[in-house]
């Protein structure tokens, strides 16, 4: 190769190598000394080693039993400048976030409860209401004492019958009597304050003498103790006497009853076989049975 032509190669002109133009005489110079080698190129740095990643966040605790999200994983560092080595980022650890409590709704049953209502015992009642009965043997159940007999009456036990259970006292107005009125009698001491009640049971059997008008209770009431002094007497009156009569009260007992005002000391209480005033009427004997006789204080 042509020595100008080399030497070019290696220039970047002929001025800056310093070599005459070409074209010039071909007369060969004499070798130049060869030009200083250039200097080595400075090593580069070595790259900065890459900030390690920021490690993630730790995931927010799931909300009632949600997942915690994972860390965001950490980016790696920068490289190094050219030629360097780049530096190699630290990867970040992703935070993991924590796993949230699966937390179970507490189940509550409902509170079913039948209460089976308390047997309270009944109060005990107040005390019975006690109605005294003033008369003694009122209800015949074996006997006939205490009570006598009045205007020729005869008087017995009758055992088979009676009302409301069997024993009852007869009374019988005889033959011979000479009276309307016999009857059974018992005298009672009363509180004069207080006014009276008197009740009796009375059965006609049929069959009888027509002689028998009617069943009686009749009430003598005194001003004095142990019937002494009479004030006056209670029995039916004259309108309501046939309600007691033979003829529509055979073989059924029937009830009597009478009132005796405020103001006596002692009643005497008259249990009648009326007969009629009929002539005749003392032929022929009338029986009334009696039973469950009261007097009792108003």
């Amino acid at each position: 190769m042509d020595r100008t032509v080399c030497i070019l190669a290696l220039c970047a002109s002929a001025a800056a190598c310093a070599i005459p133009a070409c074209g010039g005489d071909d007369t060969t110079d004499s070798p130049g000394a060869g030009g200083s080698g250039g200097d080595a190129g400075a090593a580069g740095s070595a790259g900065s080693p890459g900030a390690g990643g920021v490690p993630g966040a730790g995931g927010v605790p799931g909300a009632g039993g949600v997942p915690g999200t994972g860390g965001v994983e950490g980016e790696g560092g920068a490289g190094g400048v050219p030629d360097g080595d780049g530096g190699t980022g630290a990867v970040g650890d992703g935070g993991t976030g924590a796993v949230g409590g699966t937390g179970e709704g507490g189940t509550g049953e409902g509170g079913t409860f039948t209460g089976e209502g308390g047997t309270g015992e009944g109060g005990q009642g107040g005390a019975p209401v006690v109605v005294l009965n003033l008369i003694t043997n009122g209800g015949f159940d074996s006997t006939i004492g205490s009570w006598s007999e009045n205007a020729g009456a005869v008087l017995d036990f009758e055992g088979s019958d009676g009302s409301p259970a069997a024993g009852s006292l007869s009374v019988t107005n005889p033959v011979g009597s000479g009276s309307q009125f016999s009857s059974a009698v018992q005298c009672v001491d009363v509180d004069d304050a207080a006014s009276h009640t008197v009740t009796a049971e009375f059965f006609m059997a049929s069959g009888q003498s027509t002689f028998l008008q009617y069943a009686q209770l009749r009430v003598r009431y005194f001003s004095d103790t142990g019937c002494v002094t009479p004030i006056a007497f209670v029995a039916e009156t004259s309108a309501n006497r046939a309600a007691y009569s033979l003829a529509i009260n055979q073989d059924a007992w029937r009830g009597l009853t009478a009132a005796v005002p405020s103001g006596a000391s002692s009643i005497q209480v008259q249990l009648v076989a009326r007969k009629s005033n009929a002539a005749g009427f003392d032929t022929e004997p009338a029986t009334v049975l009696f039973d469950s006789v009261s007097l009792t204080e108003d």
